[in-house]
């Protein structure tokens, strides 16, 4: 980061904050899946099932939540949102000891922490340009993602340890806590924000969605983001669901070994933080998007050579790393350009939209991951998704995409 941003209080407690939060997010990314086929001997189907639920509320609530955002100030928000995971967190350790637990809880436990996630995520990349100038925001996403990278590789790797010696209902109070410091660190955040300016002739939630739409899909370049996101996330979801299940149940791993895995992916995602600002300001953000999203995509295919525990740990650990490193460079730039050009009024209105069109495939290729994994066997289910996360690059190829240099180059015409 620069020196400026150093200098830039607030950024450095939401930066904290935000750092530990993610800490305990991935320390839940393992021990949730774990709870599941560990306490209760989950198939791949009830796995999918709960992970469906987890990430159904991208279908439900961010179209709704972004209008929302842009009505409210967001700091508020974000406080509430985080103090509701932290709570929502202790019900599985709480189930776990008075001997409720089950599925059906854990899919609902999932759905709210997931509706929670959609508006505190929302909330957040709507905040962060009140905080940051716009010429730091890749610098600013930079910071954010290289936290989620080291916590990526930490949070696995304790999660399997806590998982071993406390089992992973209670690993899950890690991430409740992690919430609670979170909340704590926004609460001296001293920017002042100003109440929002109510829409314009007082204009409907509905009304308000459709224009955020609108502004978004008249746009070739967001729609070309939309399509090719949107396609690689509901395969790379169904690729997730099974990849924990895959290595615990068909080729034996352990707990640890999971944890190591997905550390080792995490190693991968903040190299790609690291080399993201230099590599677009050589290239241009398409053309690094673009290229980076297809290395994320290919090593999939390696899971046909995955045979025993030892070969399964050693073929996720190089696709987990490519593919975290590919994933985590796109979406610096992604993300930063979507800040970049999107009216600041009506910046949760779309996200909140452009989230509802990325991320909502994402319960349904969950749950078909699952069913895929039951229907016709792991192997050739993860296979099938790593296929369809290839195919998905085709998208910024048609819509050229990869010849955008610099945000400059994209105007949104807003109609009102």
């Amino acid at each position: 980061m620069t020196a400026s941003l150093w200098r830039n209080h607030d950024f450095l407690k939401m930066w904290t904050g935000e750092s530990v939060s993610l800490f305990g997010t991935y320390i839940t990314q393992l021990a949730f899946p774990l709870t599941a086929i560990l306490a209760l001997d989950a198939t791949a189907s009830e796995v999918g099932f709960i992970n469906a639920a987890r990430f159904a509320p991208l279908l439900l609530i961010p179209l709704f939540a972004g209008v929302w955002v842009d009505r409210h100030r967001r700091k508020p928000v974000l406080l509430a949102a985080r103090a509701g995971c932290a709570v929502a967190l202790c019900v599985v350790p709480l189930a776990q000891g008075a001997g409720v637990l089950s599925i059906a809880l854990m899919c609902v436990v999932a759905f709210v922490i997931g509706g929670l996630g959609v508006v505190d995520q929302i909330a957040y990349q709507a905040f962060v340009p009140s905080v940051v100038p716009k010429d730091q925001l890749v610098q600013a996403n930079s910071g954010f993602m290289g936290s989620e990278s080291v916590a990526s590789v930490a949070g696995p790797g304790v999660a399997g340890l806590l998982v071993s010696a406390i089992t992973a209902p209670v690993a899950l109070l890690a991430n409740a806590a992690s919430f609670v410091f979170s909340t704590v660190m926004l609460l001296f955040v001293r920017m002042k924000e100003e109440k929002p300016a109510p829409a314009d002739g007082d204009r409907r939630v509905f009304a308000q969605i459709l224009l955020g739409m609108r502004l978004t899909l008249g746009n070739r370049v967001l729609v070309s983001l939309i399509g090719w996101s949107g396609t690689y996330n509901f395969f790379h979801s169904g690729a997730f669901t099974l990849v924990v299940i895959f290595l615990v149940d068909e080729l034996g791993a352990g707990a640890g070994s999971v944890g190591v895995v997905f550390a080792v992916g995490g190693v991968g995602a903040l190299l790609g933080a690291v080399a993201a600002r230099r590599a677009g300001t050589r290239w241009g953000i398409g053309a690094t998007m673009v290229t980076a999203m297809a290395v994320a995509a290919a090593p999939w295919l390696l899971v046909a050579f995955a045979r025993d525990a030892l070969t399964g740990v050693l073929v996720f650990c190089a696709v987990l790393f490519v593919n975290g490193l590919g994933e985590t460079a796109s979406n610096i730039h992604s993300l930063s350009l979507r800040q970049s050009v999107i009216p600041p009024e009506l910046l949760g209105t779309v996200m909140g939209g452009m989230r509802f069109l990325i991320w909502g495939l994402i319960p349904v290729g969950s749950l078909l991951g699952g069913v895929l994994g039951t229907a016709i066997g792991l192997r050739p289910a993860l296979l099938l998704c790593a296929v369809g996360m290839i195919a998905a690059c085709a998208w910024p190829l048609v819509t050229r995409l990869h010849r955008i240099r610099s945000a400059d180059e994209v105007t949104l015409t807003l109609s009102r």
